[in-house]
């Protein structure tokens, strides 16, 4: 049986396994914050810049707006961590978080594995730090600063904008299925710089997994919900997170780096003749330099491990929106937790990056996509 912890009354955290105590933990998490050491991230094929170190964010001050509420996230942030490292599969109870103040769907007694309740703290810290970033816009606007501009509703490069759907309504997720989004990121780039396509290393499971979320079937059973929206609690945590950290990501971006002009974009865009080509910029860059545009894409993770997992596939999100345009680079900053500054990657792609990419795309709606509406209908998958 898996290890439990039991918050009591005092702070401390008494450690159980099944019925019997087996260990006990003081109220104050110790911290894990030593010495800053620059992370280790590889330097991927065609990321041109990395900044693993880089500004540190300004320190908060103990009259800084919801600093202390911070402060005191960090705190069991810090003890989660340790007890990942003691013990990985140990679980708590989410009853015992009872200092989460943030809606979520899990039951009183229902265990939760470490990572979850991490999660459900770096939640509630997300949601203190876009507070404390709607402030600091309101502050800069009434200073006559404007770090953000709105891109508004014109082409992105060469894409379109499509008519915008409120986000998790019953409209906007049917539009979803009407092609390849970029989270649906169909191959990565390897070593020397070329893309590899999933459909060509023999991947059709992952193939299949894409194309059954925009199947008849997928589709019917969005038109059959009666609810019309997506409630937010239902969503995985990673998702909120992300939803709730993206504009201060991309506001402490924009103040650390003004060689960029910085713009908000919230439309769903469309490739120039081929609507199947879809993706949603988390916002818009354009390079002072050059005067060229580039995708901005910001993402979160709960540790430098987890991030480097998954790095490749964010990558090649940046290169799914950007071919979708055609536009040359794109910015990946990361907000990782624990970590002081941000994680920054400028990738500026080829020419046959960008094309090998649209090809992929338009194999996967235009010839893998009958093929599986077709096995759905005679009932050759499961």
């Amino acid at each position: 049986m898996a290890k439990t912890f039991h918050r009591k009354t005092d702070g401390s955290i008494v450690v159980k396994d099944g019925a019997k105590i087996v260990g006990n933990l003081p109220g104050k998490p110790r911290s894990l914050n030593g010495t800053p050491v620059a992370a280790s991230i590889p330097k991927l094929p065609g990321a041109d810049k990395v900044d693993a170190v880089a500004p540190k964010r300004p320190k908060a001050q103990p009259s800084q707006p919801f600093s202390s509420e911070i402060a005191a996230i960090d705190e069991n942030i810090a003890f989660l961590k340790d007890a990942l490292i003691s013990d990985p599969d140990a679980v708590v109870l989410a009853s015992d978080l009872d200092d989460i103040t943030v809606p979520h769907s899990f039951a009183p007694d229902e265990e939760l594995t470490l990572k979850q309740a991490l999660d459900l703290y770096r939640l509630e810290k997300a949601i203190f730090r876009e507070a404390q970033t709607n402030l600091a816009l309101k502050e800069d606007k009434k200073n006559g600063i404007k770090l953000i501009q709105s891109f508004g509703n014109g082409k992105l490069g060469e894409a379109e904008k499509e008519a915008f759907n409120e986000p998790n309504t019953k409209e906007w997720l049917l539009a979803r299925t009407n092609g390849i989004g970029g989270s649906d990121k169909l191959g990565y780039v390897d070593e020397s710089g070329e893309f590899v396509a999933y459909d060509s290393i023999g991947k059709k499971n992952y193939l299949n997994s894409v194309l059954a979320d925009k199947s008849p079937r997928a589709i019917a059973a969005i038109e059959s919900n009666e609810v019309s929206t997506v409630d937010e609690v239902d969503q995985a945590l990673p998702l909120r997170i992300g939803n709730h950290l993206e504009r201060t990501i991309q506001y402490e971006f924009a103040k650390n780096h003004n060689e960029y002009n910085h713009f908000d974009d919230k439309n769903t865009r469309t490739a120039k003749g081929r609507s199947w080509h879809r993706f949603n910029p988390d916002g818009v860059l354009q390079d002072k330099a050059t005067e060229e545009f580039g995708i901005f894409e910001a993402k979160t993770s709960r540790d430098v491990e987890t991030f480097e997992k998954a790095l490749p596939g964010y990558l090649s999100q940046c290169l799914h929106n950007a071919s979708a345009a055609n536009l040359k680079f794109a910015v990946l900053v990361a907000d990782i937790e624990g970590e002081k500054g941000q994680f920054v990657y400028r990738v500026d792609f080829t020419d046959k990056q960008l094309q090998d990419y649209r090809d992929t795309v338009d194999r996967a709606w235009l010839l893998y996509k009958p093929r599986y509406d077709k096995r759905e209908a005679k009932g050759e998958l499961g």
